[in-house]
């Protein structure tokens, strides 16, 4: 209460009520996601409430942001601090992740022979944001389609060193790079009748010899003779293959 007196002793009264401006409130929420590990695109954005409107908005991101909406984030936590018409402040935070990280581990299977053609890429791929059909792969460039997460087989390939893309709905790329290897070409020399003669009882009372020198290919080395009968193969390995003898 004000009491108000005059000259002459007289006096008057009047009453006035102080109030409080409500209490500012300042919050941070996430408006736009980080597309890929790394990525600075995401968004926030902070609402004030409360308070005396006629907000201002400070960032704490290195730039310093003075919008409701700050834009450009990478991972990591930020602070928004909402000042209103009176000065008064409040702050909000927000946090913004990282999206999971996009595998695509390969492993190569080399192709069986020499110029071959059955040559396999295995793919293990998971993480990253699949799309409705999961992921897309390339192959040196070209689309090979959709694929699901897991375990993905690339089949028919040659001997070569291949670059594999896997890309997901977000457009974020997984790049692996595998080599397919192939056997030295299997090369064989003969030479008949190396031997021949009588051994007794050790061998057939005749015998004949062929001496095989082979190269490349993968060991162990089989070999197969159209004949009947007694048929003896004594294999000796060298440095770059082997030496065959054929006893019959």
């Amino acid at each position: 209460n004000v009491i108000v007196t005059d000259a002459n002793g007289c006096s008057a009264t009047t009453s006035v009520t102080l109030v409080d401006p409500p209490v500012l409130t300042a919050t941070a929420a996430e408006t736009a996601g980080i597309l890929c590990v790394g990525d600075a695109n995401g968004e926030a954005t902070a609402t004030g409430g409360g308070g005396v409107p006629g907000y201002t908005y400070l960032w704490s991101d290195a730039a310093g942001q003075t919008t409701a909406t700050a834009t450009g984030l990478a991972a990591g936590i930020y602070t928004v601090t909402v000042t209103d018409a009176n000065a008064c402040t409040a702050v909000g935070t927000v946090l913004l992740s990282d999206p999971p990280a996009l595998i695509c581990d390969a492993l190569a299977q080399d192709v069986l022979c020499n110029g071959g053609d059955d040559g396999i890429i295995t793919l293990d791929i998971s993480g990253g944001t699949p799309g409705p059909g999961a992921y897309e792969v390339f192959v040196g460039g070209a689309s090979l389609g959709i694929v699901g997460a897991g375990l993905v087989q690339i089949t028919g390939a040659s001997a070569g060193t291949y670059t594999v893309d896997v890309v997901d709905a977000n457009g974020c790329i997984c790049t692996s790079i595998v080599t397919i290897n192939e056997p030295d070409a299997l090369e064989v020399s003969c030479t008949a009748n190396g031997t021949e003669g009588f051994l007794g009882n050790a061998l057939p009372f005749w015998y004949n010899t062929h001496q095989i020198t082979v190269s490349g290919g993968t060991e162990p080395y089989s070999v197969d003779m159209e004949r009947e009968g007694y048929v003896r193969w004594d294999v000796t390995p060298t440095a770059d293959g082997a030496e065959i003898t054929i006893t019959y």
